[in-house]
């Protein structure tokens, strides 16, 4: 299995692919929030509005509060970002 190390590169091509998702339109656009993505030391800002994801900040300041945070250490994230995931992932 590859193993993955998100970068703000990758994070934008994950922007791209859920703000082109066309289920995301249908399902997101009640969707306003923003949350965190913690990858073991490296955290994501995620800015959705009406579904679409409008800012990533990298390693945001502490003041910049979020409803919730999604972590896991990088072994479970690479199963879960790899392209073709085991089940349950």
């Amino acid at each position: 299995m590859a193993h993955y190390q998100p970068s703000l590169s990758w994070m934008e091509a994950y922007r791209h692919a859920v703000n082109s998702d066309k289920e995301m339109e249908v399902v997101g656009d009640w969707f306003t929030e923003d949350f965190k993505i913690s990858f073991e030391g490296t955290d994501y800002l995620i800015s959705v509005r009406g579904g679409k994801i409008v800012e990533i900040a990298e390693n945001p300041r502490f003041d910049r509060p979020v409803a919730f945070t999604l972590r896991a250490p990088m072994s479970v994230w690479n199963k879960f970002i790899n392209p073709n995931p085991p089940p349950l992932y």
